[in-house]
């Protein structure tokens, strides 16, 4: 009966901190900032960009990946 117990404490520990790790690990991911500013006219304040745009940086980010991790395999 104690051993029951003591068993249930703690799985309901582990999964407490298991919920806790997973939250902790959400919150540290930090956004990329995506390479649209092909000019130097757009250097100043608040810019708005259109979805072909944010299509094209994330492209433009997806191959640069692809290239990097190709380039350090070899």
């Amino acid at each position: 009966h104690h051993l029951a117990n003591q068993n249930e404490l703690l799985t309901s520990e582990n999964k407490g901190l298991r919920d806790a790790l997973t939250t902790k690990k959400k919150h540290n991911k930090k956004g990329k900032v995506l390479d649209l500013q092909q000019r130097q006219e757009y250097h100043s304040g608040a810019v708005f960009w259109s979805p072909r745009k944010m299509a094209e940086g994330k492209a433009r980010e997806r191959t640069n990946k692809r290239l990097a991790k190709e380039e350090k395999l070899q």
